[in-house]
């Protein structure tokens, strides 16, 4: 069970765009859906990059 009411996943294929507004981070989806999160820009960029690197990795062993 998460730690908190308010968490989210994301999954790293559904995500077109990541930006940073005046009210969170904005989350562009595949589908041209748009997700307002409260979170820092960074803390959601740095999980999609570590994502991002766990796919690389995976892929290679393949």
């Amino acid at each position: 069970m998460p730690a908190s009411v308010h968490c989210i996943w994301l999954f790293f294929h559904a995500i077109q765009s990541i930006h940073s507004t005046s009210s969170g981070t904005q989350v562009i989806l595949a589908n041209n859906k748009t997700l307002l999160i409260d979170q820092s820009i960074h803390t959601i960029k740095k999980q999609y990059n570590r994502k991002g690197m766990c796919k690389v990795v995976f892929d290679q062993m393949k």
